[in-house]
């Protein structure tokens, strides 16, 4: 049995006070550096929180073996505290966002001399107490980028372009900090994975075409990148200066194809019970130290949902968790991997699967284990004997 503990912390202080509350919702997302959080509490808990206290939630099972059966799920700090009143019940709800806010928020004069990628960012978040730290731990694979400048503002905008042309994701982390990270990390490894059969509660599918263009144009110094989209089929065209970063012609087309698949993306939302791996995944593990747990934007995981035609490896773009005190349950939002990682990315699109041996004798968790090639885990055969069409 997983349960959900939120705690707050004072600003300026390291004193935990654990909170009553009615309902919580966390976002995390590629295109949101920062997690946020709505959290509705009792009126009794108004006095024990303020503006920029810390909130903290954590998620407790007993087959977590490290950190004392306890995760953290997400860091916040409070933007605003409302009262609220609805159908004569008096609550209050709380908003909040990682503690990155603070830089992206922020605006100031500052240079951050040439350096790699990854040192400065460093520079920039040590300003407002913020790590950066890489994955994988402590190597730095990112490349020397220039000198950036910036006045009267945040230097955030230029230095997610400065990571997105060398194809890093920065995001903020369950602690609060910031995650330095290639797009794509894939949880294989974990046994994460999205198939008919498991829990899922609803599935939707979305094209969207708002921010959709023809033609995408970058410009570098003398150089431009081009990349051009034939299944928009109009004039639309967008051009972004990114001269700033001395991109060679080899890196602005790449950022061109980057902007076209990202923008021309299909996104499929599923709903499933839980945030992550069930208890009978969590207890397979002889250790949970190190291990992912909870679904996270920039996973890559096998999907075969077949009445929505998806049958992949997809990327996990975001991620809505959704919890009361007796139940909770999450949004997953997939796209193909090219979305983010470019051309790259589609060799998991055009990945095809291996036909599963003795099929009609295998539940659909075992046929997926086999068309995915992901680690096997042991579950009850006759939890999916209907959806496998077993007898």
């Amino acid at each position: 049995m997983s349960k959900i503990v939120i705690n707050v912390i004072p600003a300026g202080s390291e004193k935990r006070t654990t909170l009553q509350w009615k309902r919580v919702q966390i976002k995390k997302s590629l295109d949101e550096i920062c997690h946020s959080l709505t959290l509705e509490l009792p009126v009794s808990q108004k006095g024990l929180l303020n503006a920029h206290d810390t909130i903290e939630v954590r998620f407790y099972n007993k087959y977590i073996t490290s950190n004392d059966g306890n995760l953290r799920v997400t860091t916040v700090r409070i933007d605003e505290i409302t009262d609220m009143t609805e159908a004569g019940q008096k609550y209050i709800t709380v908003l909040g966002r990682s503690p990155a806010r603070d830089i992206i928020d922020s605006s100031w004069s500052g240079r951050a001399e040439s350096a790699t990628l990854l040192n400065v960012a460093k520079a920039i978040a040590e300003k407002f107490d913020i790590v950066v730290q890489p994955l994988p731990r402590d190597v730095d694979y990112t490349e020397t980028i220039p000198a950036l400048e910036w006045n009267c503002e945040s230097p955030w905008t230029k230095l997610l372009n400065a990571a997105d042309n060398q194809g890093y994701v920065l995001t903020s982390n369950e602690a609060g900090n910031l995650y330095l990270t290639k797009s794509g990390r894939d949880a294989k490894c974990w046994n994460f994975i999205l198939a008919e059969g498991m829990n899922i509660k609803s599935v939707e599918t979305t094209e969207s075409g708002a921010e959709q263009f023809h033609e995408y144009v970058i410009v570098s110094n003398s150089l431009e990148g081009r990349a051009v989209d034939s299944q928009c089929k109009n004039n639309r065209i967008l051009t972004l200066n990114l001269t700033d970063f001395q991109l060679d012609q080899e890196k602005a087309t790449r950022r061109a194809q980057i902007e076209l698949y990202r923008r021309r993306k299909v996104t499929t939302k599923v709903t499933v019970s839980g945030w992550g791996l069930t208890d009978a995944q969590i207890k397979s593990f002889s250790d949970t130290k190190e291990k992912e747990l909870f679904f996270n934007p920039n996973f890559l995981i096998p999907v075969y949902i077949p009445y929505a035609g998806l049958d992949a490896k997809m990327m996990i773009s975001e991620v809505e968790y959704r919890a009361d005190p007796h139940a909770f349950d999450c949004t997953v939002s997939l796209v193909n991997p090219e979305v983010y990682m470019g051309k790259e990315g589609t060799v998991y699109t055009t990945q095809k699967t291996k036909k599963p041996k003795r099929e009609k004798e295998q539940s659909i968790l075992e046929q997926v284990r086999d068309r995915q090639g992901i680690t096997s885990i042991e579950v009850k055969k006759s939890i999916f004997e209907r959806e496998a069409g077993t007898e």
